[in-house]
């Protein structure tokens, strides 16, 4: 674990990997607005065209409850909701951890 922490990556995934972090943060943010999460997420195709649920289906009211600290509808909305939600999580963490980092070695 810890030499994964210490390893020195590229320039590209540097960027790739704060840039993944943005869109995660980004994601968790609107999270906690309710109305602005309901709107801006689109409709499912799977349920509009074929009637049936996918994988993600209930993944945005998920993570709208897990943001309100309701782990028991986000369960119920969706399984994988609180483990995605964890990978987003870590994923902000890693971005910012070497985006300071990278900015601490340019000076």
């Amino acid at each position: 674990m810890l030499k994964i922490l210490k390893m020195d990556f590229s320039k590209e995934f540097n960027y790739l990997l704060f840039i993944s972090g943005l869109v995660s943060g980004f994601i968790l943010v609107l999270s906690f607005f309710d109305d602005a999460s309901f709107s801006l997420s689109p409709v499912c195709l799977s349920i509009s065209q074929y009637n049936t649920e996918c994988s993600l289906c209930g993944m945005t009211r998920a993570f709208v409850a897990i943001s309100n600290f309701d782990f028991g509808s986000a369960w119920t909305l969706n399984r994988a909701a609180i483990g995605l939600y964890l990978l987003f999580l870590i994923n902000i963490f890693f971005a910012l951890r070497r985006a300071f980092i990278l900015i601490s070695k340019q000076k």
